[in-house]
């Protein structure tokens, strides 16, 4: 007893290391059962896409047809292009087109007068642009 009590701060020391060392076990081998599990539900993905990629790519049999799934796929995208035609119209090309092709002074015109009006749009939104 009297050993325990000139070496308290010692045997207290010990006492929390041997608590720690417990703790940090008992941690690790929740980790490794959880590391364990992870890799079991890898190696049967990983497995499964071997398998997959070692088939042949088929028609389908009695039961599944690919080739109509995938005619019925195209029929479905087909539909939904033509929902979206009326979103992506071509814009009107600056200057419109009225005789012929444009020239270049009808051009640089036309880039001025644009420019012109997003520096007015651009200040009365109050965007600072840089100057030029």
């Amino acid at each position: 007893m009297g050993w325990l009590k000139r070496n308290l701060f010692f045997a207290i020391g010990v006492v929390v290391a041997l608590g720690l060392l417990g703790a940090a076990g008992f941690y690790d081998y929740q980790s490794w059962a959880r590391n364990q599990a992870a890799f079991a539900k890898l190696s049967e993905v990983y497995n499964t896409l071997k398998e997959l990629n070692n088939k042949k790519p088929s028609p389908g049999n009695s039961q599944v047809d690919n080739i109509a799934a995938a005619k019925d796929q195209e029929h479905q995208v087909r539909q939904w292009i033509d929902q979206t035609k009326n979103f992506f119209q071509p814009i009107a090309p600056i200057p419109p087109l009225t005789n012929g092709p444009v020239s270049d002074k009808t051009f640089a015109e036309a880039l001025l007068r644009t420019i012109d009006q997003l520096q007015h749009e651009a200040t009365n939104a109050n965007v600072v642009l840089p100057p030029q």
